[in-house]
């Protein structure tokens, strides 16, 4: 009697973090990007129901053959309950920073996940603190274009790694787009395949 081949999971996203979080827990997977920009999206929800929601309809968007799990995600920085997305432009993004320095604030990151005819959804949020952040600090980050494409117009880790005092009182896979703690225990009880020691039920 022959094992049963795993699962292919299916990354419904464009962003090489997302990416990175799954190659770096073992979890090989395809990514098809759905064509939907979620930018353009109004609902009348906020916080958790809106990135669940926004999450879901990105699953799909796209295929999910037989023996497929398709993930789909999507992240916002909330600060005292303003809804702070991907800034659209340089001045946005400044905005959003000099906000966002010296001050705590939520991030949510909505799940959805497809397999054999169902879905399930959730949301994990994660607290941040940003400390001081100079002119000079601010106008070298937003010059570099990196705030492009992020909610509340930072990458967490990549920021932390650039020297902003940054921490995370939660999971910071979370604040990275794809909260891996929660996320992994999940695959593996769909049959896919996870490296050992990659933080799942951590």
């Amino acid at each position: 009697m022959h094992e049963s081949a795993p699962p292919i999971v299916v990354l419904a996203s464009a962003s090489p973090r997302r990416t990175h979080l799954l190659t770096e827990a073992g979890v090989a997977h395809v990514v098809r990007v759905p064509p939907v920009d979620d930018a353009g999206i109004a609902l009348p929800l906020d916080g958790a129901s809106l990135v669940e929601c926004l999450a879901q309809v990105k699953a799909h968007q796209v295929r999910c053959g037989a023996g497929e799990v398709v993930i789909a995600a999507d992240t916002l920085c909330l600060l005292d309950g303003r809804v702070m997305g991907k800034p659209t432009d340089v001045q946005e993004a400044r905005a959003m920073l000099l906000l966002l320095a010296e001050r705590s604030h939520e991030v949510v990151t909505g799940l959805a996940i497809r397999h054999a005819g169902r879905s399930m959804g959730f949301a994990v949020s994660a607290t941040v603190s940003l400390g001081a952040l100079s002119g000079q600090d601010v106008e070298q980050y937003l010059g570099s274009g990196r705030w492009r494409g992020k909610a509340g117009a930072y990458d967490y880790p990549e920021r932390l790694a650039g020297g902003w005092l940054l921490s995370c009182d939660g999971d910071p896979t979370t604040v990275s787009g794809l909260p891996m703690r929660r996320l992994l225990p999940e695959l593996t009880s769909l049959g896919v395949r996870v490296a050992l020691g990659s933080g799942a039920g951590r």
